[in-house]
C-alpha cells in the first residue's frame, strides 16, 4: 500500500471511530436523562407506569431514536426524550398510534420544522410543551375551555367592554378580556397558544414561547414597531378609525366600542379578523341592522388603503 493510501485508511478509520463514539455518548446521555426526568404535572405520571424498561432504564421503542435524530435540528424548545414519549403515549395526542412512525419518517428524510408537531397531532409545539411541563395547569397560562380542545377560537379584541353578554354569545366569542390585562398574557385554546402584549419590546419574547401575538399599540405610528417585532394582529383605541395591513399583519385603528372586532384563531391558519358594526340600545351594545352595518363598513373601506372589509365583516387584502 502506498503512503498516501495508508494515510487515507487511517483517516477513514478515525472517522468511523469518531461516529461510533459520538453515537455511544448520545445514547448514554439519553439514558441519564431518562433516569433524571421529573415533571411538575401529576397528570403525566401514567406515562412511565407501564413502560417495558431495559436494565438501565431505557424504553425499548423508537422514542430514543426520534429524540437523537431531533438533535440534528434547531427547535423552538429544548426537550428531553420524555417529551417524545409523552407525545407518543397520550391517546389524546396520538389517537391512531402513528405519531412515532410518521415523525421518524420525516426526520429520516431530513424534513423537520416546528410545524411538524401540529401537522402530526393537531397541537402546536408550544401547547404540547406547556402541557408536558405543567405550565398549562396553573403555570402562568390561561386555558380557554379544555386544554385538549382543538376547535377554533374567536376572541373579542375591541368592543368587549361595551358589548352585552348576549352579543358575545351570539357571535361565539370566548371569555377573554384584554382590557386592563397585564402583559404579556398567555392563553391556550384550540390547539395553539397566543399572547397579548402592550409593549413592543415584549413581543419578540412572547412570540418565542407562543404561536400568535395580539398587540395593543398606543397610536397608529406605533403599530409598525409591533409588527416588526413579530405581532400577528395590532389594534389601537385612539386615532382615526380605519383598518389597514402593515406588512402581512392586520391593524385596526381608533375603535372605541362602536364596533365589535374579533380575531379567530386556529392551528395552521393566519388570524381571521372580523368587524361587527354595533349600535347602542338602552346603554347596551347590539349588532347594527343590515343597512346601518353596510354604511359603517362602506365608510371604513373608503378610508382604507390596503384592506377591504367584505359583506361578512371579514378583513382581507384590497
Amino acid at each position: 500500500m502506498t503512503e498516501s493510501g495508508k494515510i487515507r485508511l487511517i483517516r477513514w478509520t478515525s472517522a468511523v471511530l469518531l461516529v461510533a463514539v459520538t453515537a455511544a455518548l448520545m445514547i448514554c446521555e439519553c439514558k441519564m436523562r431518562m433516569r433524571a426526568i421529573e415533571t411538575t404535572n401529576p397528570e403525566l405520571s401514567y406515562l412511565y407506569s407501564d413502560m417495558e424498561m431495559d436494565p438501565v432504564g431505557m424504553p425499548q421503542d423508537n422514542e430514543t431514536d426520534v429524540f437523537v435524530k431531533l438533535g440534528l435540528f434547531d427547535k423552538k424548545y429544548d426537550i428531553d426524550v420524555g417529551f417524545v414519549e409523552f407525545c407518543a403515549k397520550d391517546e389524546r395526542i396520538n389517537p391512531d398510534g402513528t405519531f412515532l412512525v410518521s415523525f421518524k419518517s420525516r426526520l429520516d428524510a431530513m424534513r423537520y420544522d416546528d410545524e411538524v408537531w401540529a401537522d402530526l397531532t393537531g397541537y402546536t409545539f408550544s401547547v404540547l410543551y406547556d402541557i408536558y411541563t405543567g405550565a398549562a395547569y396553573g403555570g402562568g397560562v390561561s386555558v380557554i375551555g379544555d386544554v385538549f380542545d382543538q376547535d377554533k377560537t374567536t376572541v373579542a379584541v375591541l368592543g368587549a367592554d361595551t358589548a352585552s353578554g348576549e352579543l358575545a354569545e351570539m357571535i361565539g366569542v370566548a371569555d377573554v378580556t384584554f382590557a386592563g390585562a397585564e402583559t404579556p398574557t398567555y392563553y391556550i385554546s384550540g390547539g395553539l397558544k397566543f399572547a397579548f402584549c402592550t409593549d413592543a419590546g415584549a413581543v419578540a419574547d412572547a412570540k418565542a414561547v407562543s404561536d400568535i401575538v395580539i398587540a395593543e399599540a398606543q397610536t397608529y405610528a406605533d403599530a409598525p414597531a409591533f409588527v416588526d417585532a413579530g405581532a400577528d394582529f395590532v389594534f389601537t383605541r385612539s386615532g382615526e378609525t380605519c383598518v389597514e395591513y402593515v406588512g402581512d399583519c392586520v391593524a385596526v385603528y381608533g375603535f372605541d366600542g362602536s364596533v365589535f372586532v374579533t380575531v379567530t384563531l386556529a392551528v395552521g391558519i393566519d388570524p381571521i379578523v372580523r368587524i361587527y358594526p354595533c349600535v347602542t340600545a338602552d346603554g347596551t351594545a347590539v349588532l347594527a341592522d343590515e343597512t346601518t352595518a353596510k354604511s359603517v363598513i362602506d365608510a371604513l373601506n373608503s378610508r382604507s388603503l390596503s384592506a377591504k372589509i367584505d359583506e361578512n365583516g371579514r378583513v382581507r387584502y384590497k
